[in-house]
């Protein structure tokens, strides 16, 4: 009978006392960021919610094709059509960005980070409450385009509260019509 008093401290611990910080935004978060322009810079402080699939949060760079004239311009008609079927373009342009990742709290575990594309499946191990700061370089065109490219993956503890921080490092010179956007969401671990 003492245990289930003590089961029920700890799981309200876990919710009132877990470092979360009642100005950080609510997952998912999807924001307009342009990512063409070097210098450009955006942070926010998020927390991270239980996810029955896992605690996978993935940072992620999504362009859209947004406000096309279509059939206003040939050329951006050959652009637009090149993406679509994923077709090379002689000059890819790329995105490159430092993505900074802090924990507001004191964390108890090490953290696995997924970089860039997951077919490299490049993943960095991070020791207990280091910041994580990673430069990614991804291509506008390719697989996924005109749509979400993961900057990294990280595997966060929930109900914690983290300070994320995105900067471009170098312009990248992008049709007028995509327009870009950073977004912080749950990574579905079950596929």
């Amino acid at each position: 009978m003492k245990l289930i008093p003590n089961i029920l401290i700890a799981i309200l611990s876990i919710f009132f006392f877990s470092g979360c910080n009642s100005e950080s935004e609510k997952l998912p978060i999807l924001t307009y960021v342009d990512f063409s322009k070097k210098g450009t810079i955006y942070e926010t402080d998020f927390t991270v919610p239980f996810n029955i699939w896992g605690s996978n949060v993935a940072f992620t760079l999504f362009t859209t094709g947004e406000d096309f004239p279509i059939g206003h311009n040939e050329e951006q008609n050959k652009i637009f059509m090149k993406t679509l079927f994923l077709k090379p373009i002689k000059e890819t342009p790329y995105f490159k960005v430092k993505i900074t990742l802090k924990p507001l709290f004191k964390s108890y575990s090490e953290t696995p980070v997924l970089i860039g594309r997951k077919e490299k499946k490049e993943i960095k191990i991070y020791k207990k409450n280091e910041t994580i700061e990673e430069i990614v370089s991804l291509p506008l065109y390719g697989k996924h385009t005109l749509s979400d490219k993961a900057l990294i993956i990280a595997d966060l503890q929930r109900f914690r509260s983290y300070h994320v921080k995105i900067e471009v490092l170098e312009d990248a010179k992008i049709p007028e019509f995509v327009k870009t956007k950073f977004g912080i969401e749950m990574y579905d671990t079950k596929h």
